[in-house]
């Protein structure tokens, strides 16, 4: 793959004959397990390819040079950017795709991600110990940047064997880091914590609760988990379908009212997930929208601190839930959902 890589460096229009060399040396640095001199050369060789095909996409010559006194240089901030500093629509992600931009943004610019240019600008990463993962994931990318803008157009290269899964990859790459992404793991964890609560070693006999006022307490919550699951019913594929007897499987207990609770929340989150770009035109429900889920928000804070050891407020969290409840289905019927305005 490195010799492929170093047939490619030759004959890819998005590298000027003057990098040529600094290409090379990151390849060697890799073969020598010298993984983080490999990407401390590396970034600048694939930013510096990506500033020439930004500026033939966009006809901005002008922006190839390097940094003046009086000019900013082009950097990957401005590159991956939406729009040109002059307001006109930047062409680079559309020749790139959606998967290659993913994969720039993770490894550049999301907090969340590697962000590898700027620790390693920072200094903040151990040189001796840099992961092989990172430079093997960025050369990767590179290398199939420089097969896709090869300026040797036959197939062979193209179609080399090494070259095909890395482009498969490349194209098919989703982002790891995105606030959206992250979001949807942590819908996944929630989900499979929550699964777990049957398991949850049962309590004695002498230790149940009795008693009604219990029962009364429960119920108008079990009332409103059941007329909002109705309500997001027709949200739902045809072949899936919610318990219609969630509400009679629930016991007394708090712990146990608080599942389903839970699990309508996180089917809200997903649902709104499906259609998360789907915008408020209107400022008005826009605002009403970011205060609902603020309102759910502070529901789910309040409800860590007083399901807390320390706080043990269990009638309270069960009033917290009750009106929580009715917010969330108040909402619902206004039909301000982002899955309600997709339809």
């Amino acid at each position: 793959l490195l010799s492929l890589a170093e047939e490619l460096v030759a004959k890819s229009s998005i590298v000027l004959r003057t990098m040529r060399p600094f290409w090379i040396t990151a390849l060697t640095l890799f073969r020598q397990h010298r993984y983080a001199d490999c990407v401390i050369l590396l970034l600048p060789q694939l930013e510096s390819g990506l500033r020439l095909l930004f500026t033939t996409v966009n006809d901005c010559p002008s922006r190839l040079i390097t940094a003046e006194s009086s000019t900013l240089y082009t950097t990957f901030d401005e590159m991956l950017a939406k729009q040109l500093s002059n307001e006109e629509i930047n062409k680079l992600p559309l020749v790139l795709g959606e998967s290659a931009m993913e994969f720039l943004w993770d490894f550049l610019n999301h907090q969340e991600g590697p962000r590898i240019r700027d620790h390693l600008s920072h200094g903040e990463i151990n040189l001796y110990n840099f992961p092989k993962e990172i430079a093997n994931s960025l050369l990767s990318f590179s290398v199939t940047l420089l097969g896709r803008f090869s300026k040797d157009k036959t197939v062979d290269i193209k179609e080399h064997a090494f070259l095909r899964p890395l482009v498969s990859c490349t194209n098919n790459y989703c982002s790891q880091f995105h606030p959206t992404a992250l979001l949807k793991k942590q819908v996944l964890q929630c989900v499979k914590s929550i699964n777990l609560w049957s398991d949850l070693p049962a309590v004695p006999n002498e230790q149940e609760m009795t008693g009604s006022e219990e029962d009364s307490a429960v119920t108008p919550c079990i009332l409103i988990i059941a007329d909002i699951f109705s309500l997001l019913q027709v949200h739902l594929p045809q072949d899936v379908r919610l318990p219609d007897d969630s509400a009679n499987n629930l016991v007394t207990e708090n712990m146990k009212c608080l599942s389903p609770v839970l699990q309508l929340i996180l089917i809200l989150i997903t649902l709104e997930l499906i259609n998360i770009h789907t915008v408020c035109d209107n400022p008005t429900e826009y605002q009403q929208y970011l205060k609902f889920l603020k309102a759910i928000l502070k529901y789910t804070e309040n409800l860590v601190t007083y399901t807390s050891p320390e706080k043990n407020k269990w009638d309270e969290t069960l009033d917290l839930t009750h009106k929580a409840l009715i917010k969330i289905r108040t909402f619902l019927e206004k039909k301000q959902m982002l899955m309600q305005l997709a339809k």
